[in-house]
């Protein structure tokens, strides 16, 4: 689908042909490095990998795999996020939480009423 034979792809994984046919047959687990490389050489995100796939026992499906940042802030914003002590977190997502409902109640409101 990206152009990319699966013998190209598995010289630039370091990998032998027959690898790369034992981790798309499911054959054999692939690495989460692995993986991540796979998806970066194919200029795919990760979820695109799992498409077709069930969601399984987990759940979860490729949309949950997938982290979209829209700018270099919200990334910044998750990175503190992960440093931070998890009661630290839980109090700044609520916060998050509440100006986000605050901001969709504005763009729902009827003109000329304000949401409060």
């Amino acid at each position: 689908m990206a152009g990319m034979s699966q013998s190209t792809l598995a010289r630039a994984l370091g990998l032998s042909f027959q690898q790369v046919q034992k981790y798309e047959s499911g054959a054999n687990r692939i690495s989460a490095s692995k993986l991540y490389d796979a998806a970066n050489l194919l200029g795919v995100s990760i979820a695109t990998l799992y498409e077709g796939l069930d969601t399984g026992p987990t759940g979860y499906d490729a949309q949950d795999l997938t982290v979209t940042v829209a700018d270099a802030d919200v990334l910044q914003a998750a990175r503190l996020l992960n440093a931070a002590s998890p009661t630290l977190r839980a109090q700044a997502l609520a916060m998050v939480r509440i100006l986000v409902r605050k901001t969709d109640e504005r763009e729902v409101a009827p003109q000329g009423v304000a949401a409060e």
